[in-house]
């Protein structure tokens, strides 16, 4: 079975800075890109294929967290814009990130909204045990 992926160091000062080299990086060798969240327990195969699907049409495609973060953040040009001046970790992630998407004129879709986990709490909501 061929390997699907390539481990890589993050680089950045912030989660912005990693995840805008992390989209530079792989956008040199592929026409569209996904970044998912790992705490995001309700991801499934079909809303990373829909990810995929919406940015033959959109400029933008995010899958907010009910917490006002996103599990999702799917690009096909580089945008730094989107990745600076953000409060990461805040209740507000999302809606800055929409915000920066909307005065940049970007073409946008909209996933489902879904759960993260940030803490114990978070599991248990889910019914699963720690």
């Amino acid at each position: 079975m061929k390997n699907n992926f390539i481990k890589k160091t993050q680089k950045g000062e912030d989660l912005g800075r990693r995840m805008s080299n992390a989209f530079d990086d792989v956008l040199s060798r592929h026409e569209k890109v996904i970044i998912v969240g790992s705490d995001c327990p309700e991801i499934s195969p079909k809303i990373i294929n829909d990810a995929f699907e919406f940015l033959d049409k959109s400029d933008l495609v995010i899958g907010p967290t009910y917490d006002g973060g996103y599990y999702l953040l799917g690009i096909k040009k580089r945008h730094p814009f989107l990745f600076s001046g953000i409060s990461w970790g805040s209740e507000t992630v999302f809606s800055q990130t929409l915000q920066k998407a909307e005065t940049h004129q970007l073409h946008h879709k909209l996933l489902v909204k879904l759960n993260d986990v940030d803490y114990a709490g978070d599991w248990e909501d889910h019914g699963w045990d720690l």
